[in-house]
């Protein structure tokens, strides 16, 4: 008996292959690629998002790409979650299989299990009907709805202090630097009427729930998890970069830094700070003649990089930006290998490492030797587990073996604050962790040689003070008995 149509999802770090992988099975299983990205979705960003090339996208039909004008509005994860169920239900009543793929884990999360505020607990409260109405409300409004005067935006305790007071629970699970995540909170309290902290609680208490959200929302869905061994991995992420460069990244980011600075948009903010973009800002900021990109650019190309021997041998008037430039690449290439570790550390925490949730099967695919066995290892697995869910036959690959995540047994919504290093927790896990930290123990341990040193010192000054002391009675003694004898 044959089954429904499965969901396809395809997970894991940048530079792994999803992309490859999501045409392949689209184009051998009748499918249409919904993208996950938290930064495809803006419009213009080609090479530096490394969006699907358009003879990729010839390939297979793609959704959720360049749906979002980046001068107008923020796109977030609630924007994502409602413009991309509906393209998924119309594939699957069309019996066209979605094939989600994207490194952007949270956003697969929300489409697959119902973690976020739904539009129907929506109330039309303030006389608005829809989270666009929201999303265009400026925050300082909303503020004011909830008659805070004096907002002060760029305080982060302010806009802590004031969640305090209408969600208090929410703002004990929630540092106060994460002024994202309290904007958003404030932000729900207006627009549903009541504390998200109680409509998440709602949520998680619902059939097939767990303590990290609600329940599926599909039945069939495949998980396939793409993996490679780190350190191939980061050479991988190097070239990718060097490539970008080559296709020209520098120009696209700016003419997105030059178009937010007209629109009036911070660069210090927003869609700038994300990974790909901050780290051009001092480049950018330094050398506003667009000259030096094209001068620049072409010196890559023509010596292949900025790295090796060649590495600033230019003497004329670009040297100096090759080299500020070199070291945003740097930086580029670091949080991306930084980047590339978090999700799988997400996928691991979130997908695998948690028996306390409806969780399908994981499978593991091997592309760290991609460049030969990428049909062996890759995709040929894949579309054996597809074909084996479809055809109802129990795959002889094994799915990834589920554990129980820590943080299933602890408290996440209580706020721990470590004195010795004077820094606040959110959670038992992350308090937990820190304090077996080898940051931890080198703090106590500086803290200690401080004490040590103070009460030596101390100890030292007593003991001049008693010679002193005793030097002075001495010769007070020395005196009196001289006088004495006279």
């Amino acid at each position: 008996m044959l089954r429904k149509t499965p969901l396809v999802v395809i997970l894991g770090s940048t530079a792994t292959g999803k992309t490859r992988l999501s045409i392949e099975l689209a184009n051998r299983f009748n499918g249409e690629i919904i993208s996950a990205d938290s930064m495809q979705v803006y419009k213009g960003l080609d090479v530096s998002t490394a969006k699907a090339t358009p003879e990729e996208r010839s390939r297979a039909v793609h959704h959720m790409l360049d749906i979002c004008d980046m001068k107008t509005r923020t796109f977030t994860v609630v924007d994502f979650r409602d413009a991309a169920l509906p393209k998924i239900e119309k594939l699957l009543n069309n019996n066209k299989k979605p094939i989600i793929v994207g490194g952007t884990t949270y956003y697969i999360e929300t489409l697959l299990w119902k973690v976020l505020i739904s539009s129907n607990e929506q109330k039309d409260h303030y006389k608005m009907d829809s989270s666009d109405a929201y999303n265009q409300m400026p925050f300082e409004d909303i503020m004011k709805k909830l008659n805070f005067n004096n907002v002060n935006l760029d305080d982060n305790l302010y806009l802590h202090n004031a969640l305090s007071k209408v969600d208090p629970v929410t703002a004990q699970s929630l540092h106060p630097n994460n002024t994202r995540k309290i904007r958003r909170a404030l932000e729900v309290y207006i627009q549903v009427g009541r504390p998200m902290s109680e409509v998440l609680e709602e949520q998680k208490s619902s059939k097939g729930s767990s303590y990290l959200g609600g329940p599926m929302r599909f039945e069939h869905v495949i998980l396939l998890w793409i993996k490679s061994d780190q350190a191939k991995l980061n050479a991988r992420i190097d070239r990718r970069i060097d490539s970008m460069v080559n296709d020209g990244m520098l120009f696209e980011v700016r003419q997105c830094y030059n178009l937010l600075k007209i629109s009036g948009i911070d660069p210090q903010r927003g869609i700038m700070q994300a990974i790909g973009f901050k780290e051009f800002l001092p480049y950018l900021e330094q050398y506003t003649d667009e000259s030096f990109d094209t001068e620049i650019t072409e010196f890559i190309r023509k010596h292949g990089g900025l790295t090796g021997q060649k590495k600033f041998i230019v003497k004329n008037r670009i040297s100096d930006a090759l080299k500020l430039l070199e070291n945003c690449l740097d930086d580029l290439r670091l949080h991306t290998k930084q980047y590339s570790k978090r999700q799988i550390k997400w996928i691991r925490n979130r997908l695998v490492s948690t028996k306390g949730r409806n969780v399908p099967p994981v499978y593991e695919l091997d592309s760290t030797d991609a460049e030969t066995n990428w049909n062996d290892n890759v995709f040929s697995k894949a579309e054996y587990i597809i074909q084996s869910y479809i055809d109802n036959v129990e795959t002889k690959i094994k799915p990834a073996e589920k554990k129980d995540h820590l943080a299933s047994s602890l408290n996440m919504h209580v706020t721990h604050f470590c004195d010795v290093c004077n820094r606040r927790f959110v959670g038992d896990l992350d308090f937990n962790v820190h304090m077996k930290s080898s940051i931890h123990r080198k703090t106590v341990e500086k803290h200690r040689k401080l004490a040590a040193a103070k009460i030596n010192k101390q100890s030292i000054l007593t003991q001049i003070v008693y010679s002193i002391w005793n030097f002075c009675n001495e010769t007070r003694k020395r005196i009196f008995s001289n006088f004495s004898r006279k």
